[in-house]
């Protein structure tokens, strides 16, 4: 399935673990009939949401667009694993709000309901139920049409960033230092002879990066995700290893400090220069200031 258009994602609420819920359960735990806990690596609500952005970027859609936010309300997620097959069942209900006016725009409801062998990899079962989820609503027309020629405003029409595609819009801890806010007339970015970013250059350049994929030493592919206060996010695709950060911008000397909350995060901790490559589309080095680590994008 592919589709054209744009919008950002707002935070999702996971309603079985909501204070008013009947039977409440744990944020980062889905219901499920059998013996035993089904629980994930983090909550609900953050998990979908992570996935409904991934879905909505694999088809095509821009995910950089403040003028239109969907949000989510997971109403219901359930694994019946019972008997000798697990039925999952998955409901969501999308809103869509115009920024400019706060008013609604779609609200619609989409329910997935399938059935799989008992012993089937239940992460995977899982990861398909959402992506079915997110393709009936991509499959109702109204959705395509209000999301369809909203274009990126920090994107050109004929020109894509490289890799940047978005920008999360999901909680965040505190920030070490607030960055500045970047104004229309900002000077344009410029790199040094060396290709090195250099004050103001580095901090638009960062600051527009959005949600994209770099590249670390060892070849896994990460998805980082920049927030305009101060903090981001990295998703490593090979281990699906998540975390939240902050990031603090220097100009002189200029680079971008990082601070990880998942220990297993560690290794992107320091200081970072930021070069230009002579490439088309452009591309650019993120490497630390204190040892042999770089993250290319």
């Amino acid at each position: 399935m592919s589709a054209d258009g744009a919008l950002s994602l707002a935070d999702f609420k996971y309603l079985p673990s909501e204070p008013s819920a009947q039977n409440k359960v744990p944020a980062d735990v889905i219901r499920n009939t059998a013996m035993g806990t089904a629980r994930i690596d983090r909550p609900v609500d953050k998990y979908i949401r992570d996935a409904v952005f991934s879905e909505l970027r694999l088809v095509g859609i821009k995910t950089n667009d403040n003028s239109r936010v969907l949000s989510g309300d997971i109403q219901e997620f359930l694994i019946d694993d019972l008997g000798y097959s697990v039925d999952w069942t998955l409901r969501i209900r999308y809103v869509l709000t115009d920024a400019t006016s706060k008013g609604v725009v779609f609200d619609s409801i989409k329910e997935t309901k399938r059935n799989t062998a008992k012993f089937a990899n239940a992460f995977g079962a899982m990861n398909e139920t959402v992506k079915l989820n997110v393709e009936e609503l991509l499959k109702d027309s109204r959705f395509r049409a209000l999301i369809a020629g909203v274009q990126s405003r920090d994107e050109p029409a004929s020109t894509q960033a490289a890799s940047s595609t978005g920008q999360q819009a999901a909680a965040r801890p505190a920030p070490l230092a607030k960055p500045q806010t970047i104004s229309p007339t900002a000077p344009q970015a410029t790199v040094s002879r060396s290709g090195r970013l250099s004050g103001v250059a580095l901090r638009n350049h960062f600051l527009s990066l959005g949600t994209f994929n770099a590249t670390a030493p060892s070849g896994t592919i990460l998805i980082v995700s920049v927030n305009s206060d101060g903090s981001f996010s990295v998703r490593n695709t090979r281990t699906n290893g998540y975390s939240t950060g902050s990031y603090l911008i220097n100009d002189e000397p200029a680079q971008v400090c990082f601070s990880m909350d998942n220990p297993g995060f560690q290794n992107m901790n320091g200081c970072y220069v930021i070069y230009a490559q002579d490439a088309s589309p452009p591309r650019f080095a993120m490497r630390a200031t204190t040892r042999n680590y770089s993250l290319t994008y």
